[in-house]
């Protein structure tokens, strides 16, 4: 057996007890602790981490039918979601398929297919990949099809919107400092069609998609990563990972990919707080400073970091600039930021002084001035642990 020790001393009873729950829900149990509970702070930590319909499955019998009341309710809403996500999702992969341009879903559903209920699963937009070369008739092919443009290409994709849902067409799938391409281009080669709840669902195949969703929870680590995200990669090494297939695969790509030490860490908090079966031996060897950084960073930032949006971006923005140096990264992030560069690319030189504005006025907002000098310690530790995660291995200006 590997040794569960204790990494929640520093989180609330809310906290907690929502983890309980999830462990439980994810496992199709309910949960039944007898002990007084603030159900209300539960809630809003649920709330936060957009995973109220998923904890509301495990809800002790005991709680009465008016505190059960919202947490049905979210049920309810993210059913009616799910239908309308999975039958507009059939009919934009029946509409590639009818004109001959191949595609997989990234993230979504594609993640959600490892779920027992994927259906309490909260959904976001629906993100798509094309062939490069194809990009453009897939483009015309949406629009002519009813959606609208919302958004034009941004280097990875554009975006589009049709009956109140969000798609992302992307041509490239990797950030700006990452190259996972490889993985991509050669999974809609070899794409794969999964099945839930009777929906077909082009995806790529296994180590792709797999490196697709770590490389997901990586990516909002800098500025704010949730349970939601923790819970994907859990579900994927549960259904995909064992340790035969992270010894003869996986462990190589995630360690070219600069991931091991993230998959390992993530995978062994999913051990300790949510229920990951302890079988899975890989990621035994997880440093316990790493998987409190990881956890403490989950339950703080919410999801996408909409917990405490300004304090994690003045976090992941001190660590950032402990790692490019000032100038550097004011520069390449005025550079991403500033839309009329597009227009007049010859206010390039100036980048860095748009970005100082930008962060300028975020700073002298009352909300973030008081605990301005906390978020900063925050940002100094958060350096350090996201430079053993290797998450700072290249330049990021993505804040």
């Amino acid at each position: 057996m590997i040794e569960n020790r204790e990494i929640r001393s520093e989180m609330n009873q809310a906290q907690k007890t929502l983890l309980d729950l999830l462990k439980c829900a994810l496992r199709g149990e309910r949960w039944e602790n007898q002990e007084q509970q603030d159900w209300n702070a539960v809630l809003k930590e649920a709330n936060n981490q957009t995973v109220t319909a998923m904890a509301a499955a495990a809800l002790p019998a005991s709680l009465s039918e008016e505190e059960r009341k919202p947490w049905k309710n979210a049920q309810y809403v993210q059913v009616d979601a799910y239908t309308r996500y999975m039958f507009a999702q059939d009919g934009l992969c029946r509409l590639f398929a009818e004109n001959d341009i191949p595609m997989v879903i990234l993230k979504g559903s594609a993640a959600g297919i490892y779920y027992a209920r994927p259906y309490l699963r909260a959904m976001g937009d629906i993100d798509l990949i094309v062939p490069r070369e194809l990009f453009s008739q897939a483009k015309e092919l949406m629009l002519r099809n009813g959606f609208q443009l919302k958004r034009d290409d941004n280097g990875r994709h554009i975006e589009f919107e049709k009956n109140r849902l969000e798609y992302e067409l992307h041509h490239t799938y990797s950030h700006r400092n990452e190259d996972l391409e490889s993985y991509v281009i050669e999974g809609l080669q070899e794409r794969v069609t999964g099945e839930v709840d009777g929906h077909r669902i082009p995806m790529l195949p296994k180590l792709a998609n797999g490196i697709v969703l770590l490389d997901h929870l990586r990516h909002h680590l800098r500025a704010g990563v949730g349970l939601r995200q923790l819970i994907d990669w859990m579900m994927y090494v549960e259904r995909e990972l064992d340790d035969a297939f992270w010894t003869d695969t996986f462990c190589a790509a995630a360690r070219q990919e600069h991931m091991e030490t993230l998959a390992k860490a993530a995978a062994r908090v999913c051990q300790r707080c949510l229920g990951l079966p302890d079988t899975i031996r890989w990621c035994a060897d997880a440093s316990d400073e790493m998987c409190d950084f990881l956890l403490e960073n989950v339950m703080n930032s919410g999801n996408f970091g909409t917990k405490n949006a300004g304090g994690v971006r003045v976090e992941s923005t001190a660590a950032s600039i402990r790692n490019a140096g000032l100038f550097r990264y004011l520069q390449k992030a005025g550079e991403l930021h500033w839309d009329a560069l597009k227009k007049y690319p010859q206010l390039k030189p100036c980048a860095w002084l748009y970005q100082l504005f930008r962060y300028g006025r975020l700073f002298l907002d009352k909300r973030y001035r008081k605990d301005f000098k906390s978020n900063l310690d925050n940002g100094r530790k958060k350096y350090q642990m996201l430079r053993e995660l290797d998450i700072l291995a290249r330049d990021s200006s993505e804040n």
